[in-house]
């Protein structure tokens, strides 16, 4: 992607500012990343043999 589309809507008249982006963009350390939010279900075998049994291309499971 290109820079110039990257940066298109960033305004900066602040001088303190402005030193402080250039800063962060030259600079070695990576950025801080967000941590996202990881919902898990853990389930047994047999669980996930239902699951997916239930759905549109799955076949009924017998027990």
């Amino acid at each position: 992607m290109a820079t110039s589309s990257i940066f298109a809507k960033i305004e900066l008249k602040d001088p303190e500012r402005v030193r402080a982006f250039v800063d962060a963009l030259c600079s070695d350390k990576p950025w801080p990343q967000p941590r996202p939010t990881v919902h898990a279900v853990h389930m047994t075998s047999d669980e996930w043999k239902d699951f997916f049994a239930r759905g549109p291309y799955g076949k009924k499971v017998v027990r």
